[in-house]
């Protein structure tokens, strides 16, 4: 059960400066990607989305921004260049199993399911009729990008690429030395319902299953999570959970929701998150975004006390 009710995100030009103050703690927001930051129509809300984020990051304000997704490494590139987050600015991936640092490719925090529960992952999947894609990360040299691979079975349809543009080898063996990163299972039209498939994919050790969207299942390993990520970062960044606010939309994203010291859901996020959440936007993917950094600039505004970040 979640911490408190949900309540409406204040205006940002609301002269009750009381309901501003947890916004003019903030130092850090995190945000999703998929249904949060992004939405159909996203070429000029990226530009005022950098905008208000270049006017946080100064010394007067001193907030930084960075994501927290489902998504792989090769999946986010295009997104972290609209938003031109700085080098070395630490990014939450495969739901909080793996985080790095942009660009300089620090691995910070990696996370694996243990390759039994992997395979009892694979065999659930043949017999309910539906996709396994298991995501492996391994550390390049020097600062070049983390290897990442996709070994897949299931389905009739079978694409050389996922949708981060990861090659897939399809059925082919398991390694039994390591333990993929992430799991993702997706329905086929004649497979079992995934309602049915997640019920059977608990009773694994090991392991722990969400949803995103109604066609996937996301697999990660046990006590890893967005908000754990988030949590290992508070002492490398100097920031406390207080002064972090999260942003998101899916059920992968209520414990970061609850965790953060500013949980916020925007307007049509699922129910799960929705409950997780301190506050709610007035508006859905990017608008919400941008609502949240308004507020977040006028509450530093009436607050010139803020603390400054180091």
């Amino acid at each position: 059960m979640w911490r408190r009710m949900s309540e409406p995100l204040p205006a940002w030009n609301s002269h009750d400066a009381e309901s501003l103050r947890a916004f003019a703690a903030v130092r850090l927001l995190v945000a999703d990607i998929d249904g949060t930051l992004i939405s159909r129509s996203i070429a000029q809300v990226f530009q005022r989305i950098d905008d208000l984020r270049r006017l946080l990051i100064h010394r007067r304000y001193g907030v930084q921004m960075t994501i927290a997704t489902g998504r792989a490494y090769k999946g986010v590139g295009a997104v972290l260049a609209r938003l031109r987050l700085d080098p070395g600015t630490p990014l939450v991936l495969y739901n909080g199993s793996l985080v790095l640092r942009y660009r300089t490719n620090d691995i910070l925090l990696h996370r694996t399911v243990s390759p039994d529960a992997a395979e009892q992952v694979r065999r659930v999947a043949r017999e309910c009729a539906v996709i396994c894609l298991a995501y492996y990360v391994q550390k390049a040299q020097a600062i070049s990008s983390p290897v990442e691979e996709v070994r897949a079975w299931g389905g009739e349809l079978r694409p050389m690429q996922d949708f981060n543009g990861i090659p897939i080898t399809w059925d082919a063996d398991l390694p039994s030395d390591v333990g993929p990163t992430a799991i993702l299972v997706e329905g086929t039209e004649g497979g079992r319902p995934l309602n049915q498939v997640a019920e059977r994919l608990r009773t694994i050790p090991g392991i722990e299953v969400t949803t995103s969207g109604h066609r996937f299942l996301e697999l990660r390993p046990e006590a890893s999570n967005k908000a754990s990520a988030l949590a290992s970062l508070t002492g490398p960044l100097s920031i406390p959970r207080e002064a972090i606010l999260a942003l998101g939309d899916s059920d992968n994203d209520a414990e970061m929701l609850a965790w953060a010291g500013v949980g916020v859901a925007i307007a049509d996020a699922s129910p799960k998150a929705r409950e997780a959440a301190r506050y709610y936007c007035r508006h859905g993917a990017a608008e919400g975004a941008i609502e949240v950094l308004r507020i977040i600039r006028e509450a530093k505004r009436y607050y010139s006390a803020t603390p400054k970040a180091s």
